[in-house]
């Protein structure tokens, strides 16, 4: 298992090779290749094969490699993860987490991971919180799989979904349902 500082995560465009290419000159620890809200329908197809084909031509890094994949109750989610998991990044940010969801994508990676030769667990997932379902069940998420290394708290689809401003007093409450 590789361990790595995550003092500074950079989000770039899954469709954009000269961005892709460009955040690895940049001094982050790790590099989050985003293939749902920073990429248009029209090309979310092509943002995922971009990335599978940058991940694939990587031989090594010092940085972290994390894909931020589309919802799973979305047909691209599924075939994001499909595709993603046989590149082997070092972690998943699963959008729209709730505890369905990730107990769907660990099943899922319990059976691709060793169909892509990849061993069991390498790779994490970093559950991305964005409802208020998922704030509610944000304990039973956190202690449901071992591949979790972190949490995301997606504040403005949180907020939109209450009807409130985000503020930093609205975004304490969400972060005081941490146990």
């Amino acid at each position: 298992m590789s361990i790595f500082n995550r003092r500074s995560l950079l989000y770039v465009p899954g469709n954009t090779e000269k961005m892709m290419e460009k955040s690895l000159s940049l001094e982050s620890d790790g590099i989050i290749f985003d293939l749902e809200d920073a990429v248009s329908l029209t090309e979310k197809e092509f943002a995922r094969e971009n990335v599978a084909k940058f991940l694939s031509s990587m031989t090594s890094s010092p940085k972290e490699f994390i894909v931020r994949i589309n919802p799973l109750n979305t047909y691209f989610g599924i075939e994001d993860l499909l595709e993603i998991v046989k590149q082997q990044p070092d972690a998943i940010i699963i959008p729209k987490a709730e505890l369905k969801s990730l107990i769907t994508v660990d099943e899922m990676l319990n059976t691709l991971e060793p169909n892509a030769n990849i061993e069991l667990g390498s790779i994490k997932l970093i559950p991305l919180i964005e409802t208020v379902k998922g704030v509610n069940q944000i304990n039973q998420i956190l202690e449901n799989s071992e591949r979790i290394i972190g949490v995301h708290l997606g504040g403005e689809d949180l907020t939109n979904e209450l009807g409130v401003n985000r503020t930093k007093k609205v975004m304490r409450y969400f972060l005081q349902e941490v146990n």
